[in-house]
Order: C-alpha cells, then sequence, then structure tokens
C-alpha cells in the first residue's frame, strides 16, 4: 500500500492508541507503507504499519499473543532480519547459557534498557541492515549496546575496527597501538611483528631510529 493522508492520531485500534506518524517503510519493490507510533494499553510503545492497524492485524505491542516471536512489536514480518540481530544481542548479553555470553554478558557488555525490551526502539534507533553482509557493531568494544554505540558495518569493517582499537601498557601509560607504533617511527605491521616475536615490553623499549619517549 502507499502513502495516506489519513490522520491516526488519537485512534484506537485494540489496545493500541496512535501517537504520531512515525515515518515509512519503503519495500525493495518501491511500495511505501506509513508508519505510526502508538501506546499499548499494557505501557510499551511500538510502531506498526498503517495497515496492520487498520485490518486488525496488529491490536497490542505483542504482549497478548501467545507466540510474542512472530509479532513482535508489529514489525517482525517486515524487518526478520533486524529482528534476528536484536535477539542475537539479547541472547549474548542477558542468557548466560548461551555460546557467546563470556564474551558479552559475562564480561559486563549490557544492553540499553530501552532496546533490550523494545524491538521497535532498536529498529528506530539503528534503521534497515543496508545489507545481507552487515552486522551490529560497537564503536567502543567495551561499551554497552545503545544507540551512540552501534552502526551497521560489515565483517571486514568490524575487524580493522577491532584492530584500531587495541591498546597497551607501557611505563605506566595506557597507550593507543598506532600510537606506539608512531613514537618507534615503525608500522603497525612492524610492531605487531615486533610483539608476536619480543613480547610488549622490549617490542616497546627497542628503538628503529631514536629512542621511544613519552609525549
Amino acid at each position: 500500500m502507499g502513502n495516506t493522508l489519513i490522520d491516526m492520531v488519537s485512534k484506537q485500534f485494540g489496545r493500541l492508541t496512535v501517537i504520531e506518524r512515525a515515518g515509512y517503510h519503503q519495500l525493495p519493490c518501491g511500495k511505501r507503507y506509513v508508519l505510526w507510533r502508538c501506546q499499548c494499553s499494557c505501557g510499551n510503545t511500538t510502531i506498526v504499519i498503517a495497515q496492520s492497524l487498520r485490518t486488525g492485524n496488529t491490536k497490542s505491542c505483542g504482549c497478548i499473543k501467545r507466540k510474542p516471536i512472530r509479532t513482535t512489536h508489529g514489525l517482525y514480518n517486515l524487518h526478520r532480519a533486524e529482528y534476528g540481530v536484536w535477539r542475537t544481542m539479547k541472547q549474548r548479553c542477558c542468557n548466560s547459557k548461551n555460546s557467546a555470553w563470556h564474551n558479552y554478558g559475562g564480561r559486563g557488555i549490557v544492553i540499553d534498557d530501552e532496546w533490550r525490551g523494545n524491538f521497535a526502539a532498536f529498529y528506530r534507533d539503528m534503521g534497515a541492515r543496508p545489507s545481507p553482509s552487515h552486522t551490529l557493531d560497537r564503536i567502543d568494544n567495551d561499551g554497552p549496546y545503545k544507540k551512540d554505540n552501534c552502526r551497521w558495518t560489515t565483517r571486514a569493517e568490524q575487524a580493522k575496527n577491532t584492530r584500531q582499537n587495541v591498546w597497551l601498557e607501557y611505563g605506566g601509560e595506557r597507550l593507543h597501538f598506532n600510537e606506539c607504533a608512531r613514537r618507534l617511527n615503525i608500522t603497525s605491521t612492524s610492531l605487531r611483528k615486533r610483539i608476536l616475536k619480543w613480547g610488549i615490553e622490549r617490542a616497546l623499549s627497542t628503538p628503529k631510529a631514536r629512542q621511544f619517549q613519552k609525549l
């Protein structure tokens, strides 16, 4: 269905009361669906396409559905890829039985309160995944999953980001990997080889052309 001029603000559909228009969702074929932000009687807010409200397919944020995994916040059928990313994020951070938990929740990685219980909020902040090769990346690898610390990137870009955010302890300082290479007047590749061969202490204390100097 294309654009609609019908104002649905304040109208009620089941447990949902429309608050405001929330933009559009456009399919690859060119069709656009009007999105509405709604308040559920259970207290949650959710974003729903106009057609789902008018036809009665969506009557709540998902709280009255027997199988919420199929209708969570009214966006699951439109955004299955993003919903899968959201669920994986939650499992890694909140489920101690998950195989990846020790690298996420087990080391203190948390999820923004609004994101943790609301897929619509996650989708609102992150938008559609640009391509199947894009994954959810935290800019600060030790930081939480939240709007200001997350972005869609390819795996190649993530690997590059991980290498660029390595910090080393030397002489009482916490130094960025690239800064260490700059002070030694060598490339980051050469420094990586030094560390693998000699260890951090010798790698950072052996000059190439001049002494390793503190700023």
